[in-house]
């Protein structure tokens, strides 16, 4: 399982790391689609905006995958 931590939380809400078992989606073609399938363990990033707040929100998450290597995703969110 990767390892994967919060960065820079969101400035109008929470978010929290967690793991969920469910079944992969990989778009027709891909190579990997016959996995879609089969339920595999992984990790989600859950979002929850503060009352009352509209309009874009960031937050930053670093992972070491499998392949032991460091990646961050920085990912923007809109609250409508």
């Amino acid at each position: 399982m990767p390892k994967i931590w919060l960065v820079q939380p969101p400035a109008h809400g929470t978010a929290r790391i967690g793991q969920r078992v469910g079944f992969p989606r990989f778009p027709p073609g891909n190579p990997y689609a016959g996995c879609d399938s089969v339920k595999v363990p992984g990790a989600v990033v859950e979002y929850t905006p503060a009352a009352g707040f509209a309009g874009t929100d960031f937050l930053t998450f670093e992972e070491i995958n499998l392949n032991n290597r460091d990646l961050v995703f920085r990912v923007a969110i809109t609250v409508k």
